[in-house]
């Protein structure tokens, strides 16, 4: 017969595939329905709790769980009535900026937004903007006024071509526009110490230690530590592609993992060596912390993009069965990990790279 382990594993896996198939059953609706609906959920969930069918409960709940989040980010949108008008943003500069001769390309937190007119209106959350004209130097954390003009987030629906609104979902971006030039626009610069600021500096610092001929060498180094993929040009891109390694330069599970495996491996083996320390603290649980912060360290320098978080909870519930000192097989983790990365971000089942870390 089957050990309890596995049972409780396969278990596990069944009650975490219930949570992503009520996800992707909302993919079914054509329309969204009204939030307030979602009470109707109510009763079947109760029904399936008292008949003790978890399963059911569990795809209910992931259904639920997807149309709030859904419903949600279509509130937040920017009202259609608000498209070409020209608005004046209070927010700061987030995520690192992409800025040529031209165009500064950025992302924007709105706290604040207004009419020309003074009006207020309900906008609040991330946009994307173009600042054309070139010569603004913008860094994270800047923050201040903007005019600009907006549309909601759309893109085009070719066969075959990227999905640009379904992106722009995915990264929780309600708008994207451009500055409008105007006496208004100011922004303050940051002495702010948070993530993006520091992979702001780090950006700089390599960029300032460029050589004649070593661009291309920068551009794969800052893809690679930072996640900044900007200064990469058409020809190693196509290079990347004919050899199969575009991947590499998107950190996502691969950079992740193994930089939380050789953190754990070094460290276990230099606390042997730590006279008693390891009879008070097991070497596996030293080098589990150890993995983790890493891990977590690498995440916070790629910008904690979708599929860096995504890496890191699927290493936090790894690692967790160690520090929590439970035997737990490859299954059970597995099923944790997609619990946990369905219940932070039901959107990871548009993105192609969730299907492939769990495939």
């Amino acid at each position: 017969g089957r050990s309890s382990p596995s049972r409780h594993a396969s278990r596990m896996c069944r009650y975490a595939l219930a949570f992503l198939v009520g996800i992707l059953l909302l993919l079914l609706v054509p329309r969204l329905p009204p939030l307030a609906w979602v009470w109707a959920l109510l009763f079947p969930l109760l029904l399936c709790l008292a008949c003790r069918s978890i399963t059911g409960a569990l795809l209910l709940a992931g259904f639920a769980w997807a149309w709030i989040d859904a419903a949600s980010y279509l509130d937040r949108l920017l009202p259609q009535e608000l498209e070409r008008e020209e608005l004046y943003v209070d927010g700061c500069v987030t995520g690192l900026p992409l800025q040529t001769a031209d165009v500064s390309r950025f992302l924007f937190d709105v706290t604040r937004a207004q009419l020309v007119t003074a009006e207020a209106i309900p906008l609040h959350g991330r946009i994307r903007l173009s600042w054309y004209d070139g010569g603004h130097k913008l860094a994270p954390g800047d923050c201040g006024r903007l005019k600009v003009r907006l549309f909601q987030p759309r893109g085009m629906s070719n066969p075959g071509s990227t999905d640009y609104e379904r992106s722009l979902f995915r990264q929780n971006i309600v708008a994207k526009g451009y500055v409008r030039t105007s006496g208004v626009n100011r922004l303050v610069k940051s002495r702010s110490s948070g993530v993006d600021r520091v992979r702001y500096l780090l950006r700089q610092t390599l960029l300032a230690m460029e050589d004649e001929g070593q661009h291309r060498a920068l551009a794969v180094y800052l893809a690679l530590v930072t996640g900044d993929r900007s200064l990469l040009d058409k020809q190693q891109w196509r290079t990347f592609r004919n050899t199969g390694t575009s991947h590499l330069m998107a950190i996502s599970g691969l950079h992740i993992g193994l930089v939380a495996m050789l953190v754990w491996w070094v460290s276990e083996r230099l606390w042997r060596y730590a006279s008693s320390l390891p009879l008070y603290l097991p070497s596996p649980l030293f080098a589990a912390v150890f993995a983790l912060v890493a891990a977590l360290a690498y995440a916070a320098l790629a910008g904690f993009a979708i599929p860096t978080v995504r890496a890191l909870l699927m290493t936090a519930v790894l690692v967790s069965g160690t520090l929590l000192r439970r035997n737990t097989d490859g299954l059970h983790a597995l099923g944790n990990a997609l619990l946990a990365i369905l219940l932070v971000d039901p959107r990871a089942v548009h993105a192609a790279g969730f299907w492939l870390s769990f495939s």
